[in-house]
């Protein structure tokens, strides 16, 4: 499931919603949040987020 998402980002990195953070997008995916930034030669992921934790544990603000 999540491996899928990350290939499909791969092939269409625009697909995510954007934040409001320069180049970074949020893909959701059912209870997790795959969170990414797009540079110009690569796809970093910054984080993949269980929703079902406290957001006060989360280390990435959007």
């Amino acid at each position: 499931m999540i491996k899928d998402s990350l290939q499909l980002i791969c092939k269409l990195p625009f697909i995510g919603k954007p934040t409001n953070k320069d180049n970074v997008r949020v893909k959701i995916l059912k209870n997790y949040l795959i969170i990414y930034q797009i540079t110009s030669t690569e796809i970093i992921v910054l984080s993949v987020w269980d929703n079902r934790q406290n957001p006060e544990k989360s280390t990435i603000s959007l």
